[in-house]
């Protein structure tokens, strides 16, 4: 029962994560590069305009690992009878 509880924590684990990743995918790719249009003479823009183009070439780079290895999660925890 134990072993059966913690299969299924890392299940849904795995599936909010593939969630979680393709609805951030598709903020980004609806939203596009708005902060380019900025004006970066004012410091604060620039910083979070820095902050977010910083958040998504980190995001872009990891998510395709991070989407293969949520669906292998789904795979391995799927309940086998």
């Amino acid at each position: 029962m134990k072993k059966d509880k913690k299969r299924r924590f890392w299940h849904y684990f795995f599936i909010i994560l593939f969630i979680v990743l393709i609805l951030t995918l598709i903020s980004i790719i609806v939203l596009g590069n708005t902060y380019m249009d900025w004006n970066n003479k004012d410091r604060e823009l620039a910083v979070l305009g820095e902050g977010i183009h910083s958040f998504i070439w980190i995001f872009m780079r990891i998510s395709p690992f991070l989407l293969i290895g949520s669906i292998v999660g789904i795979c391995l925890t799927i309940k086998k009878d």
